[in-house]
């Protein structure tokens, strides 16, 4: 494993490369990509919680642990701009996304609202519909390149519903304010639950795949089973899974959750 800087505005402009163990890094046709979570603020969760998964690829793959900016120093969308500019570099660097090679994009608690968002961003840029969120400062072949090979979107113990987040835990609207601001009516936009995902079934090649801790103690399966709900409405079948992963942080390193991750390699 090594580190690389992918970004020049900060130190958590970060990359944990780990390479294939058969396959030149540039030369990998698959990539597990991971997103780490931390509520959007929590500087100890960083890339490092993404080494359990990263280190346990099968040994053609090459794996990733972004970091990005945090809040409250900086707000939404510089979270999920910095995880593009993060899969900029790695296509730059290493081919990511071209010649057919695959990615499963993995995200944990924020980080699984932050692939989702991700995700959109290139459906929406790829469709041109016109609004598709500007600033990230992508060429747009190269995120069509990178949306054609996400294979597979995995949501770990995601937040997808921040009004939903508030209503159930009314002590977690600071985090959410920090993040997103202080007006609810701009929490809407980013919730992967309030998409119109009717829009996106026409991206039929990308899996969704979102797993839940039944021990998770910071939150309970309603985000899990809202955004499951709002998919399904949209024509969109994902898979879901119940898992006994332990704790919130402890499922990303957890056997139950590497035994769900090798089902799809």
């Amino acid at each position: 494993m090594y580190t690389v800087n992918y970004g020049e505005d900060s130190d958590e402009q970060c990359i944990d490369i780990y390479p294939s163990k058969t396959e030149k890094v540039n030369e990998s046709k698959a990539w597990l990509v991971y997103v780490h979570g931390g509520a959007w603020i929590d500087p100890h969760q960083n890339r490092k919680m993404g080494k359990f998964l990263c280190s346990r690829v099968p040994s053609d793959w090459s794996a990733a642990s972004v970091d990005y900016r945090l809040s409250p120093k900086y707000q939404h969308p510089t979270h999920y701009f910095d995880v593009l500019e993060a899969l900029n570099y790695m296509n730059k660097h290493y081919g990511l996304g071209d010649n057919g090679s695959r990615v499963v994009l993995v995200g944990h608690s924020a980080g699984a609202c932050i692939a989702l968002q991700v995700l959109r961003f290139m459906f929406r840029s790829k469709t041109m519909d016109g609004n598709a969120p500007l600033g990230a400062g992508i060429s747009n072949d190269v995120i069509i390149s990178l949306c054609d090979s996400i294979s597979d979107v995995v949501g770990v113990e995601g937040i997808y519903d921040l009004e939903g987040l508030v209503a159930e835990y009314p002590d977690y609207r600071s985090f959410v304010t920090l993040a997103f601001g202080s007006d609810e009516s701009n929490w809407r936009e980013p919730s992967p639950y309030s998409w119109p995902w009717c829009k996106y079934v026409r991206f039929e090649k990308v899996k969704y795949h979102f797993i839940q801790s039944y021990e998770d103690q910071l939150l309970s399966s309603k985000q899990t089973l809202g955004i499951t709900k709002q998919l399904k409405l949209g024509g969109i079948q994902p898979r879901t899974e119940f898992i006994h992963g332990g704790s919130h942080d402890d499922t990303v390193s957890s056997d139950q959750l590497a035994m769900v991750m090798n089902s799809l390699y």
